[in-house]
């Protein structure tokens, strides 16, 4: 068998769920589908089942898994009861649902199909590696996956088990089950004749016909709350999949991800739907090019721009999206208007409302951040309040973050002094004045509204209009051909939103203007690209700010890996991340699993400047910093790829707060040396406690000083370095 790890389909919340399970070493294994669909290309899924011990203790350490990974906020697994744990017995239930969003929970369960409660530690030694995103875990051998499958009530598990054998009939030491032979398919007949939306009411989609319009249509599906926009291109049914930028095309790309790529069970569907199966296979006529449309054009994928589009028109439409008028949930989080409301956060928060059936039709509005890309909205992160309760959680609207972030409102500065009303008088901004503008409508006339910050306006204007100098001003201005765009004097990236309004109540700069940026977690290959973007344009020093945790200092290391500064040299520039590996689940039982550690990647260009001997100089430089006398044996490379181009190495580290910190110090003194001539444009700013909305409800105390007194580079040294 083979041993490599598979990547799933996980969601950030389900892997958020199971890396707490690791952490606090939970005796758990992946079963039922989660494990079938690592042995054979099978049916997508969307809920985790885990198969854990019943033992006090790992009850216990499943309670404090569930509040490390979702607070207390998961209530009804919290009230369990030892006793309630020891004696469930169904195999067909789970004990608990952990997670907030329907059909992507992680299912708990006791027993399963087939087992006792005493075949678990069996089972374990058994088990083998699988992957939730990026947290390691174990499912059940291919054996014990095809004894409990056989027992099972899954409805596909005709399928998987028909798969299992035919993938891996000599370990069930049973007949391999016949492969059916398909004749070759001709595609451009399946493309004219297979209708794209029969073949999603077959996999169980649903049209939402009110939703529909003369450009598309809208198909979802609940057991994954998956939603399709069907559209036309030309004489051929197109898709775009809301909830996933890599899903799209026709209607065999439909199929392709459907069946994880198994042609068998694309063809089997697509026969299905025609009337007559074999008119989907090649003869003669059809072999010769005489299709029944010789209209019929090549099928082009939609871009990025047009994707965005159709997404953020599907979450309008499935979203009353409201200004946010209701800030009750950030002020319980210590935040203030001055900064809720803020020129760089103007705009950038909402309210959803929802109507629970729970409390008899009550009202709930949810706080929600928008996440963009540069061409619109992609999704938002809602905080929601459940229920009657006061407790919240965190959910991605219409789908996974992708490519967007959610970032602050890129500032205008005003050109000239501009003339307006406050209160009914006659007021001028000053040039220079830094704020956001939003079209208004106002007595049947566009107009624009400036807001900024009362810093800006005279002291004996601020005491009349009794203004204090932190305080908001909105003025109504004619129009914006007297702004122009301001270059931000920082970029700060933090994991949450809410932590960057807290960062900057904690650290207020109103003479500067600091543009602040959050992943929503951890931050993917497509959202540093963004950053990037938004980079290039402001030149600015980036402030990491992730969360004073492992996870937060590995974030801050992949962001600042992953940037290209534009006032660095890029000949001489490196690249980094740190990524985490294994976990400490049952070490004392499985050798399959080493401690946990960190693997740090880093890619050093060839040049002049930096040969081989170079490069291998600042290797072992970020070795002995990173290690110690007693860790020296396990700072060390474990891999080297060398090219004409670069020289990439892999470090393993132990994954401590001290390593971690050490490795992001020395590798951004490394770039600073090599590719910025001694100047720092990336800094480290961590929070006290945990993260920096813990920081402003605790009243920690924080102080900008040390990095306002550092200065921009000159213009001259600007245009020295560029060159």
């Amino acid at each position: 068998m083979d041993n490599k790890i598979v990547s799933d389909f996980s969601t950030t919340e389900q892997q958020h769920i199971l890396g707490a399970f690791n952490k606090m070493k939970v005796k758990y294994i992946g079963f039922d589908s989660y494990a079938a669909n690592s042995y054979s290309p099978t049916l997508p899924y969307s809920d985790i089942s885990v198969w854990v011990k019943s033992t006090p203790e790992n009850f216990e350490a499943i309670k404090k898994a569930i509040s490390l990974g979702l607070g207390s906020s998961n209530r009804v697994a919290l009230k369990k009861n030892v006793d309630d744990f020891q004696n469930f017995n169904d195999p067909n239930t789970p004990f608990i649902n952990i997670g907030f969003t329907k059909n992507r929970l992680v299912k708990v369960f006791l027993t399963i199909p087939d087992f006792q409660k005493d075949d678990f530690d069996k089972a374990l030694s058994n088990a083998q590696l699988r992957k939730a995103g990026i947290v390691n875990t174990k499912i059940l051998s291919v054996e014990d996956t095809y004894k409990s499958l056989k027992a099972s009530q899954n409805r596909h598990k005709g399928k998987f088990i028909i798969n299992l054998e035919r993938e891996h009939g000599k370990i069930l030491n049973v007949k391999s089950s016949s492969k059916k032979v398909f004749p070759k398919k001709d595609f451009n007949y399946i493309l004219a004749n297979v209708d794209l939306e029969a073949v999603l009411e077959k996999i169980g989609y649903e049209p939402r016909t009110k939703k529909w319009g003369k450009a598309q249509h809208l198909w979802t599906r609940k057991s994954n709350d998956s939603k399709i926009v069907v559209f036309m291109n030309n004489a051929t049914k197109g898709y775009f999949d809301v909830n996933n930028t890599e899903n799209k095309g026709t209607v065999l790309d439909l199929l392709l991800n459907e069946y994880n790529r198994h042609w068998p069970d694309v063809f089997a569907t697509i026969d299905e739907i025609l009337v007559n199966p074999n008119l989907a296979n090649v003869n003669q006529e059809y072999a010769k090019g005489n299709y029944p449309n010789t209209e019929m054009e090549k099928l082009f994928p939609l871009n990025l721009e047009q994707q965005t589009k159709l997404r953020e028109k599907a979450i309008r439409e499935e979203n009353q999206i409201l200004a946010y008028t209701r800030p009750s949930y950030l002020k319980e989080r210590g935040l203030t208007e001055n900064v809720i409301y803020a020129p760089e956060f103007l705009g950038q928060i909402n309210n959803i409302p929802y109507e629970s059936k729970e409390t008899q039709g009550m009202i709930f509005y949810n706080t929600a951040f928008p996440m963009r890309n540069e061409f619109g909205l992609t999704s938002f992160i809602v905080r929601f309040i459940s229920n009657s309760d006061k407790h919240s959680g965190k959910i991605y609207l219409a789908g996974p973050k992708f490519d967007g972030i959610w970032m602050s409102n890129e500032l205008l500065k005003a050109d000239k002094n501009i003339k307006t009303t406050l209160n009914g008088e006659a007021i001028t901004i000053s040039e220079g004045t830094l704020g956001a503008i939003h079209r208004v409508e106002k007595d049947s006339e566009t107009k624009f509204q400036f807001s900024f910050n009362a810093h800006y306006l005279p002291e004996n204007l601020r005491q009349k209009h009794n203004r204090e100098s932190n305080s908001i001003v909105r003025v109504i201005v004619d129009n914006d051909g007297d702004f122009s765009k301001a270059k931000a004097r920082r970029i700060i990236i933090t994991e949450s939103p809410i932590d960057a309004l807290s960062f900057a109540q904690l650290m207020p700069m109103p003479d500067e203007y600091n543009l602040y940026i959050s992943t929503g977690g951890h931050p993917s290959p497509k959202q540093i690209e963004f950053i990037n973007k938004v980079l290039q344009r402001h030149e600015s020093e980036v402030i990491l700010a992730m969360d004073n945790e492992n996870p937060g200092l590995r974030f801050n290391a992949t962001v600042a890996g992953g940037l290209q500064h534009p006032l660095l040299q890029t000949e001489n520039d490196i690249k980094f991340r740190i990524d985490y590996v294994n976990n400490n689940q049952n070490e004392e039982e499985s050798n399959a699993f080493k401690k946990t550690e960190s693997h740090l990647k880093v890619e050093f260009p060839k040049t002049k400047k930096s040969t081989t001997e170079k490069i291998e100089s600042l290797v072992d430089k970020i070795i002995k910093n990173v290690g110690a006398f007693l860790d020296k044996d396990v700072v060390k490379v474990i891999e080297r790829v060398s090219s004409q181009e670069n020289e990439s190495f892999k470090i393993a580290m132990p994954n401590s707060r001290r390593h971690l910190s050490k490795a992001l110090d020395i590798l951004l003194k490394i770039r600073s040396e090599i590719a910025g001539e001694g100047k720092q444009y990336f800094s480290v700013k961590k929070p006290i406690g945990k993260d920096w909305n813990e920081d402003l409800q605790s009243k920690k105390k924080h102080s900008f000083q040390n990095l306002k007194s550092e200065t921009k580079p000159s213009v001259e040294q600007t245009q020295k370095m560029k060159l």
